[in-house]
């Protein structure tokens, strides 16, 4: 992925200090041409907002606030934690290379502190972290406040306590007994920093006390500030030549008591004011600090000077008004200036010998004549023989002594860069920028002898180069002349970076050389071979470090994008490489967006973050996160070489088909009959789905056969050859989406194209012989997707429905393997999404589910159970969008036998039968019933089906001892619970049949599964049991021992709620019904009192429908074969 390579705004970058949390270069702002110091927060902190938040108020500060005093910012760049600041020499322990500092330079130091806190407390800021190593000093010898990491405006209720360092601490952030933490704090610090600075690396030593505090050294100091009795000892006594006034200042400074401290910064300035303002000569080298010795009788001179001055002005003023005219002014004598070469120079004695035109003169010099070379002050020991010299002598006037000034010139060089050229009129600027002149600015005069070379090229087409070829920002190496007509530039080598980009095509380190690829718009690359400087900065995607070591031609390789910036050598190489890596994902960490990868040639693991910026890609189509897989082939590239885990810029998954899984498509949208109606989101569902599968699911493309608008022949020669493939460790899914019929004989077909709904048997694909298919077939996981929801323009019929018609003429369990999701519940319409016309609601769940959506363990492996609940979430949550309703119905396979033999099976329906006949004996029972026994083989049915025939033939105590064995031994036929609840209720036994009927509400099962309901027959039950409950609550006709309690009724309650909703409102429906049943016998008892025996027999067969009814033998019937 290419970058934005544009030339850099901060170049040159080189490591002048480092600290916990940043560290600090040294380099060159190309747009502006001036040295800067570039402070950036390590990588390890740059996602920590708290740490974080330290570098960027201390920028905030810095841009707030503007003094000479205090350090300037120059630019703020976030996006990469940087800083651009005012490049300094470096702190004041640091410049002065742990020797003390001179008492001359403390009062200065300090007076320049002040002025800069007295600028901070103004703004309400408070520094909080005043010492030596805050205290810079700029290239003018000016000392600033820097590093504001812990400094906060008074007013900032976020910001924390202030602490600082310990050694320099106030006592009253330590203790509250001291005050308040404030301006007084920051003075405080400041005077401990002069003292250290003053004393040297003596200071600690004067402090033997602080070991009583312990051997944690930040702790001590905290104490030891927050301990009244512990003072510093008089300077004074500690140091020589401190003067009183500056000893009073310090001691000022250093009291722990707030009341007997500075208060503010503008205190101490005043108490300053009268001292020198000169802070960088003890700084230079020896020669200078001779110098100073001169300098400061030359102080205390002007101070007497000043004096006398003041008092000169005041006499002049009175002899002004005194004398009407001024008295004559002397003239003084013009002696002309003598010009030579240095002959000798005689330092000891104060001379040096001129040779004028050969004409040899001594010259001796005295204290009030001075030595000019180049225009700087010297000494007479600094000429040199060979240096021009122009002799100027001031004549002695009768108000001044007369002297020499003597004027050497000698060529000088100097290094620097060029702020100036102006061709038009021969000049240019250049400033310094190293040596002892460093900063300065020289103006020079190009004359025609003056030799100019441009990265080494000393003509342009064959002729000499001109200042013209010269620009702003070049680097210059200059020799120059001056004389008394100016400054003349005799040499000027001019080094200029050139920048050029392309691709290293050759790398060759013996040589020291770089070979580039470079395309400027044409069609043949130009090769361009350039030396390597040794002192060449190199950076790889940004980074110019790696654990911490500089970058060199080593970390860089052939093919890498370069932009150089060159003038006879390469000085800088910005490289960016995309790194590559080619695996497979073992991890994936959804909420932490971080994903392992195990490359192909690699042993060990490597997490990769993902950002909202990385390109995620699978299959070629654009994903997210939380659509990939652990196993999933990646190819990714990072440009990150020294993340632990580097962000992705791309990544592009491909999923390996799983060759275990195959599919089945059917979809009929378009029919030749027109009496079917047109199943419009057949193409559109089918192709959607398709696509899912193969490209999120892994089904193999040719592992899904598709069947679109089909005759039934040909579905029905096809099925069954691609099932016959499969083995039991494959998945088999298959999807229809077409109308669904029911002929005269109840048996469902779907449509095929030819469909026409008069020859069902010949046009259609009966479901039950498909699904005979798919339970045959030999995959282990078999789920069939049908979507047949009734319309309601035309006669056809659900999915749902068609099944459960299959189910009810099949014996034993069905589906026997074979899951099977209807679109819809009983009675609903398949619907239409209203976001994305042309498909189906059932359709569009099962592609976002095949699409990685239902894949709730996110380990590539769909389970039924996660796609049908997903599928019926999604499409009831859909259909409830749009104000209407659509549920899909899970059918679960059962594949278990039927309990009986169909002979056995025959055997106890022919003696049910009995039931609706009239005049069979005892004796034909009792033998029928043993012989469907023996068939039997221990199963129930036929001794249940005995034990109901006796109760016709009044065999009534009989039938309930069969009965209650049965409802013992098989609690789970229920209609032998029925049975002998009907008996004791038939003998007015309410109190033992209330109890029974509470037996039998444990035993209706509960619905297990999602989407699963009772049964017609489970919910007839309900209203059955609340009839009889209602019942033995009214039975005021009962005698009292037989009537139940009231804890036997609420217990009936209790479990009748406990079944749901639905259960409850049927038991509540026939409740409901008795009730209004007693309340019309009542009135007609009343009318017609005679017939209360009659009325009693009529309520019973209300009440407890009769066991021999046409619905109990169903009942019976149909638990025959589950």
């Amino acid at each position: 992925m290419a970058k934005d390579r544009s030339k850099k705004r901060y170049d040159k970058l080189e490591l002048i200090g480092e600290g916990e949390y940043a560290k600090v270069y040294s380099a060159e702002d190309t747009k502006l041409g001036r040295s800067v110091a570039v402070k950036r927060v390590r990588k390890k902190f740059l996602d920590d907002k708290e740490k974080l938040s330290r570098y960027w108020k201390e920028a905030q500060l810095l841009v707030d606030v503007e003094h000479p005093n205090i350090l300037t910012i120059y630019d703020l760049m976030k996006s990469k934690g940087c800083l651009v600041l005012e490049l300094m020499k470096g702190n004041l322990k640091q410049v002065y290379g742990g020797r003390p500092m001179p008492v001359k330079d403390i009062r200065e130091m300090l007076l320049q502190v002040a002025r800069g806190l007295e600028c901070l407390h103004k703004n309400q800021i408070t520094h909080g972290d005043v010492k030596p190593e805050n205290l810079m000093l700029s290239r003018q010898d000016v000392v600033k406040l820097g590093d504001f990491g812990l400094a906060r405006r008074a007013s900032d209720e976020e910001g924390g306590l202030l602490k600082g360092t310990t050694k320099y601490m106030a006592p009253e952030l330590v203790s509250e007994d001291f005050g308040e933490v404030g301006t007084a704090s920051d003075l405080y610090s400041l005077g401990f920093s002069a003292l250290e600075l003053m004393i040297g690396p003596e200071f600690d030593s004067l402090f033997p006390d602080l070991i009583a505090f312990g051997s944690n050294k930040q702790m001590a100091w905290m104490m030891w500030h927050c301990s009244a009795d512990r003072k510093f000892p008089d300077i004074q006594t500690v140091l020589e030549g401190v003067p009183d006034d500056l000893a009073s200042i310090l001691q000022k400074l250093t009291a722990k008591p707030q009341s007997e401290r500075y208060g503010t910064a503008k205190e101490l300035i005043d108490d300053l004011t009268g001292g020198t303002k000169l802070i960088g000569e003890a700084i230079r080298d020896d020669e200078a600090e001779a110098n100073e010795l001169a300098k400061q009788k030359t102080r205390k001179r002007r101070i007497k000077a000043a004096i006398a001055c003041s008092l000169s002005l005041i006499i002049c003023a009175v002899i002004f008004w005194a004398i009407q005219e001024p008295p004559p002014t002397p003239v003084a004598k013009v002696i002309a200036p003598v010009k030579g070469v240095v002959k000798n120079v005689l330092p000891i004695d104060q001379k040096f010998v001129l040779d004028q035109s050969g004409n040899w003169k001594e010259y001796k010099l005295t204290a009030a004549d001075s030595v000019l070379i180049n225009r700087k002050k010297r000494l007479l020991s600094d000429l040199q023989l060979g240096d021009r010299i122009v002799v100027h002598t001031r004549p002695r006037t009768e108000t001044a002594a007369g002297f020499l000034e003597v004027f050497a010139f000698r060529p000088e060089t100097h290094k620097g860069v060029l702020t100036l050229v102006d061709s038009e009129n021969g000049k240019i600027k250049f400033a310094v920028n190293d040596g002892a002149d460093e900063g300065e600015v020289f103006e020079l005069a190009a004359i025609d002898e003056t030799e100019i070379s441009l990265n080494e090229e000393t003509e342009n087409e064959s002729q000499p180069l001109t200042i013209a070829e010269l620009a702003e920002g070049d680097e210059v190496i200059v020799d120059l002349s001056d004389d008394e007509s100016g400054m003349v530039a005799l040499k000027v080598v001019a080094t200029r970076l050139i920048s050029i980009e392309g691709l290293i095509r050759k790398l060759d380190p013996p040589n020291g050389t770089i070979t580039i690829g470079v395309n400027n718009g044409g069609e043949e690359e130009q090769l361009v071979t350039l030396p390597i400087d040794p002192a060449c900065m190199i950076t790889l995607n940004g980074l110019a470090s790696i654990d911490e070591k500089l970058l060199s031609v080593a970390n860089i390789q052939v093919g890498d994008e370069v932009k150089i910036g060159h003038d006879i050598k390469i000085k800088t190489i910005d490289a960016y490489r995309d790194f590559g890596d080619l695996g497979r994902i073992l991890l994936i960490n959804y909420s932490g967006n971080t994903i392992d990868v195990k490359s192909v040639d690699a042993t060990e693991k490597q997490q990769y973050r993902i950002t909202p910026q990385t390109s995620l890609k699978l299959g070629g189509v654009a994903v997210k996160l939380t659509d990939l897989r652990a196993g999933d082939s990646v190819e990714l590239s990072h440009d990150s070489p020294d993340d632990a885990t580097p962000p992705l810029i791309s990544l592009e998954a491909t999923r390996s088909p799983n060759q275990k899984r195959w599919v089945i498509l059917i979809g009929n949208q378009a029919f030749d009959s027109n009496k079917v109606t047109e199943n419009a989101t057949a193409n559109a569902d089918l192709e959607s789905l398709q696509a899912a599968l193969v490209e999120r699911f892994a089904v193999p493309a040719n592992q899904i056969s598709v069947f679109e608008n089909e005759s039934s022949v040909r579905l029905r020669n096809e099925i069954p050859n691609l099932l016959g493939r499969l083995s039991s460790s494959d998945e088999l899914y298959v999807y229809i989406t077409t109308r669904g019929y029911r002929d005269k004989g109840d048996r469902s077909y779907l449509a095929a194209k030819e469909f026409v709904p008069a020859k069902m048997e010949d046009t259609g694909l009966a479901l039950d012989w498909l699904i005979d298919q798919l339970d045959e077939s030999a995959p282990s996981r078999k789920l069939l997707l049908l979507d047949c929801s009734a319309n309601s323009s035309e006669k056809s019929a659900s999915g749902l429905s068609m099944v459960e018609s299959i189910q009810a003429s099949k014996r034993g369990g069905y589906p026997k393997s074979t899951y099977i999701l209807s679109s819809s519940g009983e009675g609903e319409v398949g619907l239409v999404s209203a976001e994305e016309q042309g498909r189906s609601l059932f359709g569009l769940s099962l592609a976002k589910a095949f699409a990685g959506e239902a894949d709730q363990q996110r380990d590539s492996d769909i389970e039924t159970t996660e796609l049908t609940t997903f599928v019926i979430e999604s499409v009831e949550e859909m259909a409830k969008a749009s104000g209407r309703s659509q549920r899909p119905k899970l059918i679960l396979p059962d594949d278990t036998p039927p309990r009986l033999s169909d002979a056995a099976r025959q055997a106890t329906i022919d003696l049910l039968s009995k039931l609706g006949q009239k005049g069979f004996k005892e004796p034909e029972i009792r033998s029928e019933a043993s012989a469907a026994e023996r068939l039997a083989g221990g199963e129930p049915d036929p001794k249940l089906a005995a034990g109901i025939l006796l109760i016709r033939v009044g065999k009534i105590n009989e039938s309930l001892e069969i009965l209650e064995s049965i409802r013992l031994s098989h609690p789970e036929f229920l209609v032998a619970h029925q049975a002998v609840i009907w008996i004791h209720f038939y003998k007015k036994h309410y109190k033992i049949g209330t109890a029974k009927i509470s037996e039998l509400l444990t035993q209706i099962p509960k619905p297990q599964k999602v989407g699963e309901t009772y049964s017609k027959e489970d919910l007839a039950l309900f209203e059955w049991a609340g009839r009889l409950r209602e019942l033995a609550e009214l039975g005021d006709w009962v005698p009292a021992p037989r009537v139940p309690e009231n804890q036997d009724l609420s217990n009936c309650d209790r479990l009748a709620s406990g079944h749901g909703p639905v259960a409850n409102e049927k038991y509540l429906a026939g409740r409901k019904a008795v009730r209004e049943r007693v309340e019309q016998f009542q009135s007609e008892l009343a009318a017609e009192p005679d017939s209360k025996a009659k009325l009693e027999r009529e309520r019973i067969d209300f009440y407890v429908e009769k066991i021999a009814s046409p619905s109990t033998v169903t009942l019976i019937r149909s638990g025959l074969d589950k």
